[in-house]
């Protein structure tokens, strides 16, 4: 990843802090496709990483990961919109 944390291929970035952000891309493994989302943090190169734990999710249950979501939204903020 260069020193732009939030690169082209990427969905989505969202800044925790000055050296922390989460971000979410479409990648691919072995074939599959898949969506990936994982922290990256701020190196002492100045360059943007990934921890090592993230979340994977099958292009096959990203529409239930989708409602889940949505679940989740409804329940902290019953009647909101994004």
């Amino acid at each position: 990843m260069t020193n732009n944390a939030c690169a082209p291929n990427s969905l989505a970035c969202f800044p925790r802090s000055e050296t922390e952000q989460l971000i979410m891309a479409l990648r691919e493994y072995e074939g599959c496709r898949y969506l990936d989302i994982h922290v990256y943090f701020r190196a002492n190169d100045g360059a943007w990483r990934p921890i090592k734990k993230g979340v994977t999710v099958r292009l096959s249950e990203l529409f239930a990961f989708s409602d889940a979501v949505a679940a989740a939204m409804a329940k902290v903020a019953p009647g909101a919109t994004p």
